[in-house]
């Protein structure tokens, strides 16, 4: 069963090794680290041991998914789900107007997962991500509030 809760100081390392060994363009541990200091960042555990994360950046009227990673052993088993639901319920209790991200064009699986948790598409960012030889596209989404 995975447990989603807060980071503590403690999971930075994990954080840090699951984002270099299963995303494909990691983020620069500068850039990550301060992430994890200075925004809302939940951890999924199993057995205390961290498989993945997301990291909330919370604007004044929308809360931005920056990125969600899940240890490549553990995906396909709800791990990415807890993580955007317990983040998408966060955004709600705080009043937020819509949460906003952005995927891959060639992530279909996180786009499936995001349109079934109500996510719709609302653009594009060209050429956004680096590749090994060039760019791809982002698509962006955003889950709206209902108050």
């Amino acid at each position: 069963m995975v447990d989603v809760r807060s980071m503590n100081a403690h999971d930075i390392d994990a954080i840090m090794s699951i984002d270099a060994i299963s995303n494909p363009f990691p983020w620069r541990p500068n850039s990550l680290r301060e992430c994890l200091l200075n925004d809302t960042v939940f951890v999924a555990c199993d057995d205390d041991q961290v498989i993945g994360f997301a990291i909330y950046y919370n604007a004044v009227d929308c809360l931005e998914l920056l990125l969600i990673v899940t240890d490549q052993e553990c995906r396909r088993k709800g791990v990415g789900r807890a993580l955007l639901q317990t983040g998408l319920r966060m955004g709600q209790e705080q009043g937020f107007e819509q949460c906003i991200l952005e995927v891959r064009q060639s992530n279909l699986k996180a786009q499936h997962l995001y349109r079934s948790l109500g996510c719709e598409q609302v653009g594009v960012r060209k050429n956004y991500y680096p590749l090994s030889s060039g760019h791809e596209d982002a698509l962006l989404f955003s889950h709206r509030y209902v108050r």
